[in-house]
This record gives C-alpha cells, sequence and structure tokens, in this order.
C-alpha cells in the first residue's frame, strides 16, 4: 500500500496529557471496508487521548492492518481493555425469540453470500429484543487476533441501536439518523417508537444519497415534512450534500455527540464523532 493510496483524514494527540496512554485506559479501533480508526479513551473516561482517522482507496487488508497496528505511537498490548468495532455491511438483525446460534453461518450465507470465508458472532441487543448476527472475513480476523488477541469484538449496528434506545424518551414519531463516511453512509429509522430500518449504502454523489433517502422515505410511509432527521458523522455543514438535504427534509439538524471527549484544540467540528464515540457509550 503506497502513500498515495491512503489518506490521513484527521490525527489528534492530546499533549495536555503528559504521560502516554495506559493499561487502564481503552483502545477502540473501528474497521470499515475502507477505513481505520483508532482512539484511546482515558480511564476516568471523561476524555479522548489520541485519534486517528485513515481512509483508504481499497479495502481494509491484513497486512495494512498489521502495518497500521505497528506504526501506532503506543504499544496496543499495554491495554487491558480493547474493542475492535467492524463497520461493515456483513451483518442481519433478527427477533432474538426467532435467534438459533448453531443456524447464524447459514443465515449469513443465505442472505450476504458465501464468497469467502467468515468468522460468525452474534450480539443480543435485548434493549430492542433483537440478536445482530454478523460475519467478519476469516483472513482479516486472524490479523486482529495476532496483534490484538485479546479484543472484544462488536458491530456497529450493535452500538447504533443501543445509543438510539438510550434517546427513547426524546424520541419523535418519525424519527431517521444518518452516520457519514467518507464512501458510505448509514441511515436508522424509529416510526412510532419501533425499529424500522437499518441498513448502510455506498455512494459517489449527492444524488446518490438523496436518491436511497428519498426512496426509503417514500417505502417507509415517511413525511418528509415532519420526519426529525439527525446528520452526523464526516460531513460538512455547508456542502452541496447537507444543502440537498435540507431541501427535501424540513425537521434536519447536526447530531452533536453526548459527551465533550474531544479536546477543543482538535478544532473540528464535534458532529464528525458522533458516530464514532458512540462506542465508548455502549461498552
Amino acid at each position: 500500500m503506497t502513500q498515495a493510496d491512503t489518506n490521513t483524514l484527521y490525527r489528534f494527540y492530546n499533549e495536555k496529557i503528559n504521560q502516554p496512554p495506559t493499561a487502564d485506559d481503552t483502545l477502540f479501533i473501528e474497521l470499515g471496508q475502507f477505513h481505520i480508526v483508532s482512539f484511546v479513551q482515558s480511564a476516568q473516561k471523561d476524555l479522548i487521548k489520541w485519534f486517528e482517522f485513515k481512509n483508504y482507496k481499497e479495502p481494509v487488508s491484513p497486512e495494512l492492518l498489521i502495518g497500521y497496528i505497528a506504526r501506532l505511537p503506543f504499544e496496543v498490548s499495554v491495554f487491558h481493555k480493547s474493542y475492535v468495532i467492524h463497520n461493515n455491511k456483513d451483518a442481519v438483525l433478527m427477533p432474538s425469540e426467532h435467534h438459533v446460534e448453531h443456524l447464524d453461518q447459514t443465515l449469513l450465507e443465505t442472505i450476504a453470500g458465501d464468497l469467502f470465508e467468515r468468522i460468525v458472532k452474534n450480539e443480543d441487543v435485548f434493549q430492542w429484543e433483537i440478536t445482530n448476527v454478523f460475519g467478519i472475513e476469516s483472513y482479516l480476523f486472524n490479523a486482529i487476533q495476532q496483534v490484538l488477541p485479546n479484543a472484544s469484538h462488536l458491530h456497529s449496528n450493535s452500538i447504533y441501536l443501543k445509543s438510539i434506545f438510550k434517546q427513547l424518551s426524546d424520541m419523535h414519531e418519525q424519527w431517521m439518523k444518518i452516520y457519514f463516511y467518507p464512501s458510505s453512509f448509514t441511515v436508522l429509522v424509529i416510526k412510532d417508537e419501533k425499529l424500522q430500518l437499518l441498513q448502510s449504502y455506498y455512494y459517489e454523489t449527492p444524488e446518490d444519497v438523496i436518491y436511497q433517502l428519498l426512496n426509503i422515505t417514500e417505502q417507509l410511509h415517511l413525511d418528509v415534512t415532519s420526519v426529525f432527521v439527525q446528520v452526523s458523522g464526516l460531513i460538512e455543514s455547508d456542502s452541496m450534500m447537507y444543502s440537498e438535504m435540507r431541501k427535501n427534509f424540513l425537521e434536519i439538524s447536526m447530531e452533536e455527540p453526548f459527551g465533550t471527549l474531544m479536546d477543543d484544540e482538535s478544532r473540528l467540528p464535534s458532529h464528525y464523532f458522533t458516530p464514532i464515540f458512540l462506542s465508548p457509550l455502549c461498552v
């Protein structure tokens, strides 16, 4: 992987903390198809010591991941707790009452295909009485085991569901959350306090995004004049993308993270971190 193949979107190191990460801190690594995010949460859980977001032009490979871990400015073996968040589309949500664990492999292969070997895991999102069955490509899982053998594996969909459950008291009748990454976005729709949709999409242009969102509103019979839309992630408030969204949805706003984990010196819009910093709130 050459330098031209990667782009460091954001990096932040809190120089006010005059010490390296310790065993009591927590390491989070999020893996998407084309991105790696790493951050270290302080033991007091009130501050991020380190944050980096890298985007790639090719899918994240075992060699790329191992090289990335090796180049971090700290030893990952120091942490007592570490989490790998899998942000991929290889996942299926199903009612927990119908979940049969020994059928997880067959379920994923039926829906997502069997083009590659996968390690299958599941998470019980008891707040919604839903089980999230997800797959990790075997060669990527083996690479993670080499560098983070004791890490816990989670899926971004489970985190999104757990986090929105915490907001039920403020729930609107129709609620859409949209989390943006450089080449993909995830949409979560709640209607009448019931989960209607949790799906990720790839996009290249603003038109791709608007088409998918309007199709979702039509399929789920949402009212574009009243559905409450919260947008966060890597999207600019003055971008053409957001401008087009505002033309189509009347109740739309940027969603800020629940807590102030980043130091003000990062000088980055706080909504960039909303989907990423849901993880520490849900583990």
